[in-house]
């Protein structure tokens, strides 16, 4: 015998989003109409049988059901839902824009290396070599809201590796910047 479950959702509206303190949460892309049969098909049969046969269980108990047990039946339901629809329309990437993959430069140049974010985020760090960099006397951080900017000036051959931006717990594709030594002419 089966009865219907009726879900309703609500909630208050907030006044900060996650993505305005820090606590960036991947966004699901956009509801496509004609992806709803995928999203059906996406949901993990398996996993839903099993909320089946907790929420049988929860019904059985009545006065018993205990609120641990509650939660996780919601938080299930919850995952169940955000797999298919990340399975079926995708995440929203954090980084707009990056720069690319590689940079070469001459010793002396300077190189700038710039990040577009999909939020204003004022907590970042920049990585080279996977340590943390700032401010030096020829490294300059600038930022303006969404815009992130690493200034190298006067680049060595110390300042050569792949170089990241992290933002709200998230990390950019690495830059290679390559230096290459500056030739004098001698005539």
């Amino acid at each position: 015998m089966f009865t219907h479950l009726s879900l309703t959702l609500s909630c208050k509206n907030k006044k900060h989003s996650d993505l305005e303190t820090n606590n960036f949460t991947p966004k699901i892309g956009k509801w496509k109409c004609e992806k709803t049969l995928d999203f059906r098909d996406n949901l993990d049969g398996e996993m839903i049988e099993k909320l089946f046969f907790k929420i049988q269980s929860l019904h059985n108990a009545k006065e018993n059901a205990q609120k641990p047990e509650v939660d996780e039946v919601v938080f299930d339901l919850c995952n169940i839902l955000l797999k298919s629809a990340e399975t079926t329309f995708g995440l929203t990437n954090f980084f707009v824009d990056t720069p690319p993959e590689e940079i070469t430069a001459v010793e002396g140049q300077s190189v700038f290396l710039k990040y577009e974010l999909l939020t204003n985020c004022s907590m970042v760090i920049y990585k080279r070599n996977d340590i943390i960099i700032g401010n030096t006397s020829n490294i300059r951080v600038t930022e303006s809201r969404r815009l992130k900017t690493l200034q190298i000036k006067d680049i060595t051959q110390k300042d050569e590796g792949p170089y990241c931006l992290e933002a709200a717990g998230m990390t950019s594709k690495p830059t290679i910047v390559i230096v290459k030594r500056m030739l004098l002419n001698l005539l």
